[in-house]
């Protein structure tokens, strides 16, 4: 193995705390030397006993000068939030989906698929997704019009990679869960493992890592994020793809370059994805943490949330920051944004407007294959009205088995916001943070303050 999975910064941390060499650093914190160099290189991610010894070996340094806050979640470093907070998070997330889709719309599996199916590709559409049914169905839509052979699932119980079984219980328990998985898909003749959340291709990748490096034991499947795998199908299709028709979309593909280097290379691969559909053009890279971003609620480590995201903005300040985003994503060259990850599609879903257009790259790509699906989430969000979403979508949640109480709940919950940010918690200003240092390094951002708006910083040119 030779590839950097998990980028990070220990290297100029060793190097600052007077270690010239890794041997140095491993001895100081009593990890085996070549474990040391795998974890350095990036090969392997260290676990939690790893990453305190080696914090300790460095002076005490901060948690996040080594790891971004993704894949620091992975060391178990830090307590998570409890699966019973999780679970009402899927159920919630569950619910929402349920007042937008209909059983009969319903496209991929919400329990886990049957050892009947035959598929060379295992299709796993996340949990969190659940709120925006159109992209699942979208999802298929754009498989199936490439020809793949697939299975596909969203939800906890029919596809979750785990994560929260490890942050939350136990590994032992994760590593049931991830054997049984991964015997599920052998069983269907799958090889390839598509993961639709960044988390998921984090978990995945991480773990067969360290089985790999630990014990030899190879894993059987090749896990890949969604966005590079499509575009790796149209490059395999050619003039073989059966286009429907020209979008005429002007693109600024939105991402997070302080995130892991997964995540990155997400926000990346929109730009080699949308490049092949016909009539896109793709005018840029725009920074998801840029100070009016709808995902600047997430909080970027190591730079102070801004002023905005302090309190619920009311319906007028909504109007104005829909107003003022669209005016700054048109002076940028483009009509439509295009997120990396459901979550942030969300987010952006309540501030799209009739002057800018807010589409997932995997709708993109269907709306040029006739396979689209209406986007309901956004519809709700950007009309704001609880009841008329209640009312229009009754045939929906019934059919679901909701209450009314229950129903009227979802409906207050999407069209509100009240649980759009996903318990990620705002961090104070810290220039060395390594999420920080992605973000300086990518380009997009100075690296001063820690939330500056001068749009001189902004990274105008796509990366191929």
């Amino acid at each position: 193995m030779t590839k950097t999975l998990i980028e990070n910064n220990l290297r100029a941390e060793r190097i600052a705390a007077g270690f010239g060499t890794v041997e140095q650093l491993a001895e100081r914190a009593g990890i085996d030397p070549v474990w040391c160099s795998y974890i350095e290189d990036g090969k392997v991610l260290a676990s939690a006993d790893e990453y305190r010894a080696l914090l300790e070996a460095l002076g005490g340094i901060p948690a996040n000068r080594i790891y971004d806050r993704t894949w620091r979640q992975l060391t178990l470093l830090e307590p998570a939030q409890g699966m019973a907070a999780m679970s009402a998070s899927w159920h919630r997330w569950r619910d929402e989906g349920q007042m937008l889709i209909s059983r009969e719309e319903m496209n991929y599996h919400i329990k886990s698929p049957g050892p009947e199916h035959t598929a060379e590709v295992y299709v796993n559409m996340s949990c969190g997704t659940q709120r925006s049914p159109h992209l699942l169905q979208d999802t298929v839509g754009v498989l199936e019009a490439l020809g793949v052979s697939f299975v596909a699932a969203a939800g906890p119980s029919a596809s979750c990679c785990g994560k929260p079984i490890m942050t939350n219980s136990s590994v032992e328990a994760f590593e049931r869960h991830r054997q049984s998985r991964v015997e599920r898909s052998q069983a269907w003749g799958a090889t390839t493992h598509v993961n639709w959340c960044g988390a998921c291709q984090q978990t995945a990748t991480s773990v067969a890592a360290r089985h790999e490096l630990a014990d030899g034991s190879v894993h059987p499947v090749r896990e890949i994020q969604l966005l590079p795998f499509l575009a790796e199908q149209l490059r395999v299709l050619g003039d073989k793809v059966a286009w429907q028709r020209a979008v005429r979309r002007r693109v600024l593909a939105e991402g997070h370059p302080g995130m892991s280097n997964v995540h990155t290379e997400m926000h990346r691969a929109i730009v080699g994805l949308l490049s092949m559909v016909p009539g896109v053009e793709v005018v840029g890279l725009y920074d998801g943490w840029w100070e009016d971003s709808p995902c600047a609620l997430f909080g970027l480590e190591g730079a102070p949330p801004p002023a905005w995201t302090v309190e619920p903005e009311s319906a007028a300040e909504i109007a104005e920051h829909r107003q003022r985003l669209a005016g700054d994503i048109r002076s940028r060259g483009a009509d439509t944004v295009a997120c990396m990850h459901f979550a942030c599609h969300q987010m952006w879903s309540r501030y799209a407007s009739d002057d800018l257009d807010v589409v997932n790259p995997v709708s993109i790509l269907a709306e040029a294959l006739g396979c689209a699906h209406p986007d309901r989430y956004q519809e709700a969000t950007r009309h704001g009205d609880p009841q008329r979403l209640l009312d229009e979508s009754r045939p929906r949640w019934q059919e679901w088995g909701m209450t009314e109480q229950q129903a009227a709940e979802m409906a207050e919950s999407i069209c509100t916001g009240q649980y759009v940010i996903y318990n990620v918690a705002l961090k104070e200003a810290d220039a060395e943070s390594y999420a920080t240092t992605r973000r300086v390094n990518a380009g997009s951002f100075c690296g001063g303050c820690g939330a500056c708006g001068n749009a001189s910083h902004y990274m105008k040119t796509a990366r191929s």
